[in-house]
C-alpha cells in the first residue's frame, strides 16, 4: 500500500530489514504497548509473507517484547524491542520498533528494523537500525 515501505539489505546470507508504515492518529490509546504490538502484527501479517504459502512474519510470543518511551528534543518515541518469527515457517531474529506521532499530518509513523543472521552477532546491526529509526525525517 502507499502507507508501507520495505527496504532490505543482504549481507551474504544475512538480512537487515527496515519496514516503515503510517496510519491515522486518533488518540493516545493507539500508543500503548498492546495497541502497538497488535498493529505491528496486523501490518506484518498483511505485508511480510514468509517463503511458504500461508506463512508470515509476526512477533515471537514466547518472550514478551520490551517497551520504552523516549524523548528526543520535543518528539516522543515509543519503542518495542524483542524477537520476530515466521508463523508457519522457520526464520526469526531480533527487532527494534520505533513509533512516533506526526502531529502536523495527524498520523502515526512506525519504523521497524529486523535482523536475520543465523549464528552471527546481531547487536551492532540492531544499533544501526535503531539509529536509523530515531533519525529518519519524513516529508
Amino acid at each position: 500500500t502507499g502507507n508501507f515501505v520495505w527496504i532490505e539489505q543482504m549481507r551474504g546470507d544475512n538480512i537487515l530489514g527496515l519496514l516503515i508504515w503510517t496510519y491515522p492518529y486518533q488518540d493516545t490509546l493507539q500508543l500503548s504497548k498492546q495497541a502497538l504490538l497488535a498493529k505491528r502484527n496486523e501490518i506484518l501479517r498483511r505485508n511480510v509473507p514468509g517463503k511458504d504459502p500461508g506463512s508470515y512474519m509476526t512477533t515471537e510470543k514466547i518472550l514478551d517484547p520490551l517497551f520504552d518511551v523516549n524523548k528526543l528534543g520535543n518528539q516522543v518515541f515509543y519503542q518495542l524491542s524483542g524477537l520476530w518469527t515466521v508463523e508457519k515457517g522457520f526464520m526469526g531474529g531480533p527487532f527494534i520498533n520505533v513509533t512516533t506521532v506526526d502531529h502536523a499530518r495527524k498520523r502515526i509513523v512506525t519504523v521497524d528494523g529486523f535482523v536475520f543472521a543465523p549464528n552471527q552477532q546481531k547487536r551492532n546491526w540492531l544499533f544501526q537500525l535503531e539509529a536509523i529509526a530515531y533519525t529518519l525525517a519524513f516529508p
